[in-house]
């Protein structure tokens, strides 16, 4: 029986923007997968009810600022 996972785009400051997309999949993986297309190339989070199912950066890690620390 498939999973209804909610994906939410996550904003600047780490809000959620607009109204999840609703999918269904058979487990977490495919929850992830799907996650990942519907990204494009925003930050998104999964979600299975009250669970966190993984936090998707849109930005490849090689791309991302990094602070300097002396």
């Amino acid at each position: 029986m498939p999973i209804s996972y909610r994906i939410y785009t996550i904003g600047r400051g780490g809000h959620v923007l607009g109204a999840p997309d609703v999918v269904e999949c058979a487990d977490d993986k495919e929850a992830v997968g799907k996650a990942m297309r519907l990204a494009g190339g925003l930050d998104v989070e999964i979600w299975d009810h009250n669970r966190l199912v993984e936090p998707i950066s849109g930005i490849p890690p090689r791309y991302r600022l990094r602070s300097v620390v002396e």
